[in-house]
């Protein structure tokens, strides 16, 4: 099973704008055991526009908010990952 890395842009998977990718190429076989996106200008917006939303309710959050919305994001990362079948 290859691996296919995507973005992760306003909580969705996602392929760069113009669809380019790249090889992932294990370095001590040479064997290319996924794909990545190619992030162009269209990606980079993309990127920054769902910064910039998440930023509007994330500033105005109290500390104790954050404390509590951290271990949920981390929890989140590691079922990502664990669906996704990386070990690290």
């Amino acid at each position: 099973m290859k691996y296919q890395v995507s973005h992760f842009m306003s909580g969705v998977l996602c392929d760069a704008v113009d669809g380019r990718h790249a090889s992932l190429i294990d370095p001590a076989t040479s064997e290319e055991y996924g794909t990545a996106p190619v992030s162009g200008d269209a990606d980079v917006d993309l990127a920054y526009r769902a910064a910039a939303h998440a930023f509007e309710t994330w500033r105005d959050s109290t500390p104790a908010d954050r404390q509590r919305a951290l271990p949920c994001i981390t929890d989140a990362a590691t079922d990502w990952r664990t669906t996704r079948g990386s070990s690290t």
